[in-house]
C-alpha cells in the first residue's frame, strides 16, 4: 500500500485558521499542485484551494490576509525553511455553476506581498488562470478538510481549458523578462496540456517540450528544469535573447496546436 504524504504544518495551520474564521462556512481545503503529485521541489510553493459555502465578506478577507501574511514564507526561501503559500479561495456556487473566465473569492501569493504591505486588500479575481487552476485541481487535489473535490465540482471541459490556455497566454508572455524560468516552464506546461489534455509538473513539462524542440530551445528548457529542481542556479543576465527565442517557439507551437488565429502570431516579445 502506498503511504499518504504527511500534511505540511503550514497546511494544517491554514485549515485551523480557516475553521476559526469561517466555522460552518468552510466546505473544504485541498492540497494541489506539486505537493499533490509528489513533485515538490525546493522552491515550490505550497498550493492550497479553499472552498467556502458563502461568498467571503470584506472582514473575512481582511482576516485571511493577516493570517496568510504571517503564515507564508517570503520569497525566496532557504533549504528547510517554511514555504511560500499560493492560496485560491472559491465560493462553492462558482464550482457547481462555473462561468468563464473562472471566478475566485481571492488569490494570495508571495508575488502580491508588496502590494498587500502597501495596503492592497484581498479581492475577487476573474481570470482564465483560475479556470486552469481548477481544471488541474479537479484531477489531483487531495482533501485535507472536507469531501473530495470531485463532490463539489464537475470536471472542466476540454474546450474550456483550451480557451483558457489561449486567453492566459499574452499576460504570461508580458512577464517574461524578470521571470524567465517560471514563464518558460509555464509555457511548456501549457503546450503539453494542449497536446495531451493533462497537467504535469513543470520539470516534467520541460523534458517533454525539450524532446520536441530545436536544440537551442531544448537546452534552455532543460536548464530551467534543473533550476526548478534546485540543481542549478540560473542567471539570465545576457541571456534574455535566449529566453525570448524559447518563449517565441513555445508560443508558436501552443497556438498551432490550439488552431488559433494566425494574426496572434505577431508577438515579437519585450524590448531587450
Amino acid at each position: 500500500m502506498t503511504s499518504r504524504p504527511t500534511i505540511p504544518y503550514q497546511a494544517s495551520t491554514f485549515v485551523d485558521a480557516s475553521r476559526d474564521l469561517l466555522g460552518d462556512g468552510l466546505l473544504g481545503v485541498y492540497l494541489h499542485g506539486s505537493i499533490a503529485t509528489r513533485e515538490l521541489q525546493p522552491q515550490s510553493d505550497l498550493d492550497l484551494l479553499l472552498v467556502t459555502a458563502t461568498p467571503l465578506s470584506a472582514r473575512n478577507k481582511a482576516e485571511f490576509l493577516v493570517k496568510l501574511m504571517a503564515l507564508s514564507a517570503v520569497h525566496p526561501t532557504g533549504p528547510g525553511a517554511p514555504r511560500c503559500l499560493d492560496v485560491l479561495a472559491v465560493h462553492a456556487d462558482d464550482l457547481t455553476a462555473p462561468t468563464y473566465p473562472g471566478r475566485s473569492e481571492f488569490i494570495y501569493g508571495e508575488w502580491l506581498r508588496a502590494g498587500f504591505e502597501r495596503g492592497d486588500a484581498l479581492v475577487p479575481v476573474i481570470d482564465p488562470v483560475v479556470t486552469l487552476i481548477l481544471a488541474q485541481a479537479y484531477h489531483e487535489a487531495r482533501a485535507i478538510y472536507g469531501p473530495p473535490l470531485s463532490r463539489l465540482m464537475s470536471p472542466i471541459e476540454r474546450q474550456v481549458v483550451d480557451r483558457a490556455l489561449l486567453d492566459s497566454l499574452q499576460p504570461l508572455l508580458d512577464n517574461l523578462i524578470g521571470d524567465e524560468r517560471n514563464v518558460l516552464l509555464t509555457l511548456a506546461r501549457m503546450w503539453r496540456t494542449s497536446v495531451e489534455g493533462d497537467f504535469v509538473g513543470k520539470d516534467v513539462a520541460a523534458e517533454w517540450a525539450g524532446d520536441r524542440s530545436p536544440l537551442p530551445v531544448a537546452e534552455v528548457l532543460r536548464k530551467c528544469g534543473r533550476a526548478y529542481r534546485g540543481e542549478y542556479s540560473e542567471n539570465w543576465q545576457g541571456d534574455h535573447a535566449l529566453a525570448l527565442t524559447a518563449a517565441s517557439y513555445l508560443r508558436e507551437e501552443l497556438l498551432k496546436n490550439l488552431a488559433a488565429d494566425p494574426e496572434m502570431n505577431t508577438w515579437t516579445g519585450p524590448a531587450l
